[in-house]
């Protein structure tokens, strides 16, 4: 499509729209750019980039773009542009541009400031049911406002320390005295010694946040206990989306709380409210393989039973996680069984070009561009002569470090969720890497 007629211009009458203006416009601060029209854009141009990154599009070369992504397409990315150091800026995937003036509204230590749609920004429309206006505009028109938004990672901190209280139970105290006040047990079920590396038998409440997800086929009254989760909340789990719905076992329709053994009878059971895949999931893919389970009850928390923390930096800071999970093992006469026990398994995390050379010989339909290396990553035993990895059944419980620093206690801290595989147990599996969709879990899990 012709980049000067698909544009919509609002605000300033652009009637030059290529690179010479662009490089030339030095004095524009901010460029909100609206998708809600968009016919014709490269699928691929932007799923790798769900968080605040540098953009480099293939072919068109643009550097120094720093895209805020959302969600949906409809919804507003605010650029940054520095227009000196751009190549090849691309008209043709722009439909509306609005010339923004820097905002007046700062940010603050939790908050950050965005330039877009007042109808899209919830915090500028709360303000003005309250005070009637709104007086921070970023365009020549009224629709634009600049809205502020919680900053990612903050309330996932905030609420880690939070559920890290959990791991100490009030006990009646032992002084037998009159109007003595209770007393704090810590109880903490995190192993002190490290892992050996290969699937372990777990001690009892050494995962806390460890769920069984139960799935019952339309019509029947059976249940089949298949995918794992992780408590993040009193009314949320963290899952594949994949799990969220199967073939041949039906949907998605319990969790249990608080079981090392598949078979425990001191367990919860709790029905799921309702099913959340990410937006951009899409079914026989393996991209975005990350969902929610709501649940139609608050868990009953405590030492055995509480939320593990998200890793919220971009980065993961160590080179092995562990993985846990009801998944099959190899029997004596070489079958694959669902274990009966929660296994751990420490797996060391591979870089992003190892990965990919690995999966090449996979790459199909379901996976036509590889790794993204943004949003997954592979790990898998250090030796390949091991028969360790996540296998089916482990799909949708976590990877897992344990919480670095010493701001919270005996809390493991999320940076993955087991997501796909090669060839059970002794290759490398794919997992989604949790931080890259802090903002979209924070949204919905505590908004």
């Amino acid at each position: 499509m012709s980049a000067l007629t698909s544009l919509s211009i609002q605000g300033n009458n652009l009637t030059q729209w290529d690179n010479n203006w662009l490089k030339g416009a030095k004095s524009l601060a901010d460029i909100a750019v609206s998708y809600n029209q968009i016919t014709e854009i490269p699928d691929q141009a932007f799923k790798n980039y769900p968080s605040v990154e540098i953009i480099s599009f293939q072919g068109n070369k643009i550097r120094n773009i720093a895209a805020k992504a959302f969600d949906k397409l409809e919804h507003v990315i605010s650029l940054n542009l520095a227009f000196n150091e751009i190549d090849n800026w691309n008209p043709d995937l722009v439909v509306n541009v609005y010339i923004a003036n820097s905002c007046t509204l700062r940010p603050t230590e939790e908050t950050e400031v965005i330039c877009k749609p007042k109808d899209d920004c919830p915090w500028a429309l709360k303000f003005i049911q309250k005070n009637g206006y709104f007086p921070w505009t970023c365009g020549n028109e009224n629709s634009l406002v600049c809205c502020r938004v919680r900053k990612s990672g903050i309330i996932s901190k905030k609420m880690c320390a939070k559920y890290a209280s959990l791991a100490y139970e009030e006990m009646d105290s032992p002084t037998m005295l009159a109007h003595s006040s209770p007393i704090k047990v810590f109880k903490c079920g995190q192993g002190n010694a490290g892992l050996i590396i290969g699937g372990k038998v777990t001690e009892n409440h050494e995962f806390p946040h460890m769920v069984l997800i139960g799935f019952v086929q339309n019509g029947s009254c059976s249940i089949t206990w298949e995918c794992g989760g992780t408590i993040l909340s009193e009314y949320y789990i963290l899952t594949a989306a994949h799990c969220l719905n199967h073939t041949e076992k039906g949907l998605a329709t319990y969790i249990k709380t608080g079981i090392t053994h598949r078979r425990d009878k001191n367990y919860a059971r709790y029905t799921i409210a309702q099913r959340i895949p990410h937006p951009k999931y899409q079914k026989n893919s393996y991209y975005h393989d990350i969902a929610l389970l709501k649940l139609d009850e608050s868990i009953q928390l405590g030492p055995h039973v509480k939320p593990a923390c998200l890793y919220t930096a971009k980065h993961i800071p160590v080179n092995r996680g562990i993985v846990t999970g009801w998944g099959c093992t190899r029997t004596l006469d070489n079958k694959f069984i669902p274990s009966d026990n929660l296994l751990k398994l420490k797996l060391e995390i591979f870089n992003h070009t190892f990965c990919n050379r690995s999966y090449k010989p996979y790459f199909n339909r379901h996976f036509k561009e590889g790794i993204y290396q943004d949003t997954q990553f592979c790990a898998g035993p250090s030796d390949w002569t091991e028969e360790k990895d996540a296998c089916p059944g482990d799909s949708g419980g976590p990877m897992q470090i344990f919480h670095p620093g010493d701001d919270v206690e005996c809390m493991y801290d999320i940076i993955g969720v087991v997501s796909f595989g090669k060839a059970c147990p002794s290759s490398s599996g794919i997992y989604v890497n949790v931080s890259a969709y802090i903002g979209w879990i924070e949204n919905i899990v505590w908004p």
